[in-house]
């Protein structure tokens, strides 16, 4: 069973449903032990403004045994890899998740997207690629995952893949794949946007327990492993 869901959203979010209080609700009654709060950034039309990111310090880190990392699912913007909120900001958040999302930037062919990606794992505000199977973002897997493996980043399996993108079920098994022939770090998530969808990964965790992964490299099983990236990523000891 997961400890942590890495990618949830709030009401903040306008196509979202549910306050904070009520995802960590539900996290305790999953049985989970971590919860990332990662609304959408700006640049997408249903999002908060920039104070609602800046003002994350205002939340407790933990509530009734859930410790809350305060995060982002920031947009791509371009192929240089430029995000919706400033480096600075970036960097004092727990939990940055870089996706592609149409509304934002609509790609361009697979070696602009591969381009793209490989900007973005180069930046050390991300910590996790947002489901990177989304259509029309196709990319080289080899290449994009190969560079998560040398910059240490995470790579998502999106629950919501499975029930909301026709055809992304083969992608992500090819994903998994390289993931595990390069021991990348991933991420099971519900990418909640209800209460009730928090900690529901069953369809990403049969597909990387039917692929054998190793749960040592998947993040949700290990709250500690997630804590010391964290806590390197602000250059503390925790």
């Amino acid at each position: 069973m997961i400890k942590a869901d890495l990618h949830c959203h709030t009401l903040a979010s306008a196509h979202a449903y549910s306050t904070v209080f009520e995802l960590l609700t539900f996290a305790k009654k999953k049985g989970l032990s971590m919860l990332a709060m990662t609304d959408h950034a700006p640049a997408l039309p249903d999002s908060p403004n920039i104070w609602h990111f800046r003002n994350l310090r205002t939340l407790p880190e933990e509530y009734d045994g859930v410790r809350l990392l305060r995060g982002v699912e920031a947009n791509i913007m371009d192929e240089n890899g430029a995000l919706d909120m400033p480096d600075k900001l970036l960097s004092a958040l727990d939990w940055v998740i870089a996706s592609f999302h149409d509304d934002a930037y609509r790609g361009s062919d697979i070696q602009t997207n591969t381009k793209t990606w490989l900007n973005i794992i180069e930046n050390p505000c991300v910590n996790m690629l947002g489901h990177p199977d989304r259509l029309p973002f196709e990319f080289d897997h080899e290449t994009v995952i190969k560079a998560c493996r040398e910059y240490g980043k995470a790579v998502e399996i999106n629950n919501h893949s499975f029930r909301m993108k026709r055809g992304s079920t083969r992608d992500l098994e090819d994903i998994v794949r390289v993931c595990k022939k390069y021991d990348v770090l991933i991420a099971i998530n519900s990418d909640a946007h209800v209460c009730f969808e928090v900690g529901e990964v069953s369809d990403a965790e049969r597909l990387i327990t039917d692929m054998g992964y190793k749960k040592d490299l998947v993040l949700n099983y290990s709250p500690e492993m997630i804590l010391d990236i964290v806590s390197k990523k602000r250059g503390t000891d925790g």
